[in-house]
């Protein structure tokens, strides 16, 4: 028997090993992937001079071998040269990563960038030394210019790719195929005519000191007369300026691509957030912005279907619909779309999608803050996951609610919905496309219990908010109150907010009868 008992533990053991090498081989073996590159060497000629690009290597990104690592598994260096022969030449390039195909898993390679001024001439596209990372979409990287007589002036970038181990199962990336290029193109600057919308907004209010010596106002009252006009606040990129007050005295109307849409603030990065009020159709029939009996809206929905666990208040949750929390972290992990993220995408799909002007659409974050009451300085009862039916209450219940204390600040990365992620932003989206936040309409100037028909925001309609309370969502009444709404009320409106790029060229005032219309 004792031998029996040796040879049956001797072949355990060897099992053991042979399993253990079975998963060592799995784990080196299923990182393999084609990188490829396309890019070729390049000379902009412009009447002022000339920019020439050189890729070290010429085939663009290679890899061979790829497994999660820390080291870089790619390295992309190029220069642009710039030669001129009038004094007075400013040269302008930008450089963006076109993603041409892309099978290896959303948010699974990154990079940074190195960028140096080796000829001490103009400036450079700045350095990215967070990782940002890869999706299906073209990223700008930024802008660079030459300045003067310049012979040869050089500036040098080195972009390093990565494949980062994630702790999860990383099998579904064997043998996928990952094709980029790097693109460097003239860039003819739009903002010096003085026609971009960020600099007029800005202009008509005296100016960024102006408006950031005003102060804020007091959020616990609503917007008045005497309080309409431009504010500042900080947001997760910087100082952004916000319009609050009455919808007759504010120049904040705005028409593009099909539709009209209100300016609710200049984000900290410059680019411009505005939210959906009709179609541009209905303004030509009307000769006006739509208004408070109008349908500015694009559907009356719910926010989800599912109601029993408060991971549903998330625009994305973790796990399958129907599957209750378990924890924390998988309550507010991005895997799966709420019902409204879905009806929002599909509009985006419909009419902004592949048409002429997306390419002026800015990937900014917008904020489902998913932060507990009890992490910001109040209380809660639950731990923030699972079925707690009157026991939860999240940040914005605590900010709002209590404090009347809006921010623009989104203090949790999962909750910070972008297509691309970096250093600020989730890269969860498909696309660039969300919802205003109640810290958005409570500083454009509304307030619980307290009607305000005059302000901007304001339609005869309840609509959504992005902004969870407790078991259910901010929202706007139809009286023009901030309210809350169950996760399943399927009358309440949706109206669309995107971002513009911060270079965008209008004309038009921005009044009712006069908005802006991007060019």
């Amino acid at each position: 028997m004792k031998v029996i008992k040796n040879i049956n533990k001797i072949l355990k053991y060897c099992i053991f090993i042979v399993i253990f090498f079975m998963l060592v081989g799995i784990t080196y073996s299923y990182f393999v992937a084609n990188i490829t590159g396309v890019e070729t060497d390049t000379t902009i000629t412009l009447d002022s001079g000339k920019m020439e690009i050189e890729f070290d290597g010429g085939n663009g990104i290679e890899a061979t071998g790829l497994y999660p690592s820390d080291e870089a598994f790619g390295t992309k260096d190029f220069t642009v040269t710039g030669t001129s022969t009038i004094e007075q030449s400013e040269m302008y390039y930008k450089i963006s990563l076109i993603i041409d195909e892309n099978g290896i898993s959303k948010n699974a390679i990154s990079f940074t960038m190195t960028s140096t001024n080796t000829s001490d001439n103009g400036y450079i596209v700045p350095a990215i030394p967070d990782d940002i990372y890869v999706g299906t979409n073209r990223i700008e990287l930024g802008v660079g210019k030459f300045i003067g007589d310049v012979d040869g002036a050089i500036h040098s970038y080195q972009m390093k790719f990565y494949y980062y181990e994630t702790g999860n199962d990383q099998s579904g990336d064997i043998n996928q195929t990952f094709k980029a290029h790097i693109l460097i193109e003239n860039y003819a600057d739009p903002c010096v005519s003085g026609n971009c919308l960020k600099d007029i907004i800005l202009s008509e209010a005296g100016g960024p000191s102006v408006i950031e010596a005003k102060g804020n106002p007091s959020f616990a009252a609503i917007s008045s007369s005497s309080d309409s006009g431009l504010y500042a606040m900080e947001d997760e990129y910087g100082t952004s300026y916000y319009f609050r007050g009455n919808n007759s005295l504010l120049k904040n109307n705005l028409i593009f691509g099909g539709f009209q849409w209100k300016i609710v603030r200049i984000n900290g990065d410059g680019s411009i957030r505005i939210l959906y009020n009709g179609t541009e159709e209905e303004f030509k029939q009307n000769g006006t912005m739509s208004g408070e009996d109008d349908d500015v809206y694009i559907n009356l929905d719910k926010w989800n279907e599912y109601t029993d666990d408060i991971k549903y208040v998330g625009y994305m949750y973790g796990g399958p619909n129907g599957e209750a929390s378990k924890s924390r972290i998988e309550a507010v992990t991005n895997d799966t779309s709420s019902n409204i993220k879905i009806v929002l995408d599909e509009w985006y799909e419909e009419n902004i999608l592949s048409k002429t002007f997306e390419n002026k659409i800015a990937d900014n974050l917008f904020c489902n803050d998913r932060l507990l009451s009890s992490e910001v300085g109040g209380y809660n009862i639950s731990p923030g996951y699972g079925n707690f039916p009157g026991e939860n209450y999240y940040a914005g219940f605590y900010r709002l609610y209590l404090n009347k204390a809006p921010t623009l600040k989104c203090g949790f990365i999962n909750d910070q919905f972008t297509v691309t992620k970096k250093h600020i932003g989730n890269g969860a989206l498909t696309y660039p496309v969300g919802l205003i936040t109640a810290d958005e309409v409570s500083i454009a100037g509304l307030l619980f219990d307290t009607s305000n028909r005059d302000n901007y925001l304001y339609f005869n309609y309840l609509y959504w908010t992005m902004t969870p309370f407790r078991e259910n969502l901010y929202g706007v009444s139809s009286s023009s109150k901030i309210s809350t709404y169950f996760i399943n009320d399927e009358y309440v409106a949706i109206r669309p907010v995107i971002n513009l790029k911060p270079d965008v060229v209008v004309t038009g005032s921005g009044t009712l009868t006069n908005p802006y219309v991007v060019d």
